[in-house]
Formats: structure tokens, C-alpha cells, sequence
């Protein structure tokens, strides 16, 4: 093992790493990086999610920036590289925390996500998988600095998940934690009829919502506008038509927090960029009554916020926003049509399928790592069941007809 800095890395970022050879060919660094540590590395961050399944906006290097940026304060984050020779393998960037579950005292390497991230992973190439995830472990099994590891949003099958099968076979304690059944769509691209894949089952409820624009038609001039681009007036008319809703009472609307805002704003200005921004609109007389903000990449479209006026929530607007949107995908022959977020009703209208998604636990075999796994296995899961008992499970939509 050799302590040495992250080579280039600012002074203020320079830290200890551990140097791990799992094969002559793979070393692994662990070390705290800068935002311009970032900018070095964006061009082959970039082309790595090109050899795996890690295409979505999610895991690219301007979502992760404008993440440090806003919600991490600019500082320096922890990053765990793998290289084969000069070649970017793997990255998982985290960031420090006192507190387990954001209530308990522990130290935690948390995922660079939150709420608003959709998904988080471990970035690698998908050739050698398992040996890349076995580099990036070792460092972190060196490291002695944390109790517990937090991943949250971590989509099943992913590369968070190899890494978990390393540490359970060091002795470690892992534990998953479902969350999100995230819909999504196979858009038949090209196709006439757009909704062809969508569920039979809500056939029905598909032909009311056609039938709710021919009623909104009676109203005025529908039309459907997208924008390939980021647009200020049209965030700023998005922020304040969400902000006029139940999200806006509620206090969980972007607005309501300036820093939300800066982070969409960034993230979307970058994305842009990319040529990956998308902003749709359904329109009555000229006037957006229902919009999107989403994401296309590697011809897969992304919907993490829709918004619609509520004075007008008799005609569907979200809906027939939907309705419009999926077959202007298929028209732009875009494949897929991810709805992100939990499983709901609304959704369910048009996605036959799901990608289930789980929070990862890694623990240390001491008493304190020991009492949390405990705690993540055992209590939380009882505590869950008793209030799905008494309340539901919000995306267990059961097999009523709609």
C-alpha cells in the first residue's frame, strides 16, 4: 500500500488514497476530488458510461457537478476511481456524513445523491464487472474512516450491487432496502399508434383521457410544444405553475427552496449542453396549462418533473400531456419512456413495466455497524409492514380494473 495525493488535485483536496492491485492490471484510488478535478476527468467519465448500462442523465459528469455545486457547497467530495492503466474503469462518488439515516450518529460514506438524483450507481464498464467492483472494494475496505456506507436509489442489477457481494464475502454486513418501483415504457418508435405497448388493462382510462381532450378542444386551440433546449422563460414559467399547486402549499415545490432551483438550472444548463435537455408543454389558446421538464439520452427519454394547472385538473391536462408526449416520441423515434419515481396510478396508464430500485446498506462487523444492520433488517422492515397494514402500500396498485 502506498499513501500518496490524487494526481493534479488542488492542494485543499490533497488526502491520503489507497493504492489496491486486485490484477497487475487494475489500481483503485480513493481520494477527495474538486470541481476541477472534475473537469479533468469529465472527457473519460464521459465515455465510460458509454460501456455500461449507465447512459441515463443520472450518471453523467454535469449532474454529479452541479449536485457539489449546490447541494454539497462546492467542497471537495470522496471519489473511488479504477483504472486499467491510464483507463477510467469505475467511479462512485460519496460524501461525508455524521449520521446514519440522517438521524443516528455514525460516520457514513454517503451516495452524492438526494432526492432529487432519481438514481445513483457505481459507474463501471460492464466487461469485468465483478473484478472492477472487487478493486473499488478493497480501498474502501482500507479505509477505516466510515461505519457505514448509504447508497440510495440504486437500480437492480447495477454495479452498487456487485460491490455489496464483495464486501458480504469480506465479512461485512449488507443489507438492501427496497424504495421506488420506477415505470417505464418501450415506445414503439416509428409507429403510428404510439400507445401500442402501453397495458391493455387501461385501455379504458387511455380512451377517457382521449376523450378529455376532445372536451378541452371544445375550449380552444390545443397544441403540444417541445423544446430540444434550455429555455429561462419556460423554467421560470414551469417553477411558477408548479409552485401555484398543491406541491407549492405543501413547500415541496423547486421554488420553495432557492438551491433546488440553482441545481435545475445548472444541471439543465449542462444538459443542455449535451443536447439532452427536452421541455414539453401541452398549450390551450397559446397559454401552457400542463409541462415537462425531461431529459433524452442515448435515445431514451427521462421525466423527473411534470407539472399541470390545477384549475383545470377536470380535463386531465398531466394526462393528456402524457398522452401527447409518448407519441411524439414514437414519432422522434425515441425507444424508451422513463417515467422515474414511485409506481402510481396515473403512470400505470401507459408503462406495462417497472425498474425496482433499493437503498444499500454496508456495515462494519463492530458493535455500533452490527447494532444499525440490526436496526435496517430487523426493526425497519416491521415497522414498514405495520404501516402498510394500516395505511397501504402506495405503489401496490393491486389488480382492479381501472
Amino acid at each position: 500500500m502506498t499513501e500518496t495525493a490524487f494526481p493534479d488535485a488542488t492542494p485543499e483536496a490533497r488526502v491520503p488514497f489507497q493504492s489496491v492491485d486486485i490484477r497487475p492490471c487494475y489500481s483503485t484510488t480513493f481520494a477527495n476530488l474538486t470541481l476541477s478535478d472534475l473537469d479533468r476527468i469529465e472527457p473519460e467519465w464521459e465515455e465510460l458510461t458509454t460501456r455500461g448500462d449507465f447512459s441515463d442523465p443520472f450518471f453523467q459528469p454535469y449532474w454529479f457537478r452541479a449536485f457539489m455545486e449546490t447541494f454539497h457547497g462546492g467542497k471537495p467530495a470522496p471519489f473511488v476511481l479504477v483504472r486499467e492503466g491510464d483507463e477510467l474503469k469505475g467511479i462512485l462518488p460519496f460524501m461525508r456524513s455524521r449520521r446514519f439515516w440522517g438521524r443516528f450518529p455514525a460516520r457514513s460514506l454517503m451516495s452524492l445523491s438526494g432526492i432529487h438524483s432519481c438514481r445513483f450507481d457505481f459507474i463501471c464498464e460492464s466487461h469485468n464487472k465483478d473484478k472492477i467492483a472487487e478493486a473499488a472494494w478493497r480501498a474502501l475496505e482500507d479505509d477505516t474512516s466510515w461505519t457505514v456506507i448509504e447508497a440510495h436509489g440504486v437500480p437492480e442489477g447495477g454495479g452498487f450491487e456487485a460491490l455489496m457481494r464483495h464486501a458480504d464475502r469480506n465479512g461485512y454486513l449488507v443489507a438492501r432496502w427496497p424504495t421506488l418501483l420506477s415505470p417505464y415504457l418501450n415506445v414503439p418508435a416509428g409507429a403510428k399508434d404510439g400507445l401500442q405497448n402501453c397495458p391493455a388493462r387501461y385501455r379504458k382510462d387511455r380512451n377517457r383521457v382521449k376523450s378529455k381532450l376532445k372536451k378541452l378542444r371544445e375550449h380552444g386551440e390545443v397544441s403540444f410544444e417541445v423544446l430540444e433546449h434550455f429555455d429561462e422563460e419556460f423554467f421560470q414559467e414551469f417553477l411558477r405553475l408548479e409552485g401555484a399547486g398543491w406541491k407549492g402549499r405543501a413547500g415541496g415545490a423547486i421554488r420553495c427552496d432557492d438551491t433546488i432551483v440553482d441545481f435545475y438550472r445548472r444541471m439543465l444548463t449542462r444538459a443542455d449542453a449535451k443536447k439532452h435537455v427536452r421541455m414539453c408543454a401541452l398549450k390551450l389558446n397559446g397559454k401552457r396549462i400542463a409541462m415537462e421538464l425531461s431529459l433524452v439520452s442515448n435515445n431514451r427519454c427521462y421525466s423527473p418533473k411534470i407539472t399541470y394547472e390545477e384549475e383545470l385538473s377536470k380535463f386531465g391536462p398531466g394526462q393528456v400531456m402524457a398522452l401527447l408526449a409518448i407519441q411524439d416520441l414514437a414519432d422522434r423515434g425515441i425507444e424508451k419512456y422513463d417515467q422515474l419515481g414511485p409506481r402510481a396510478r396515473y403512470k400505470a396508464l401507459w408503462s406495462c413495466d417497472v425498474r425496482p430500485h433499493a437503498n444499500c446498506f454496508i456495515f462494519r462487523p463492530n458493535l455500533i455497524g452490527t447494532a444499525y444492520y440490526l436496526l435496517a433488517t430487523r426493526v425497519a422492515p416491521m415497522l414498514r409492514r405495520a404501516k402498510h397494514r394500516r395505511y397501504g402500500d402506495p405503489q401496490n396498485l393491486g389488480e382492479e380494473s381501472a
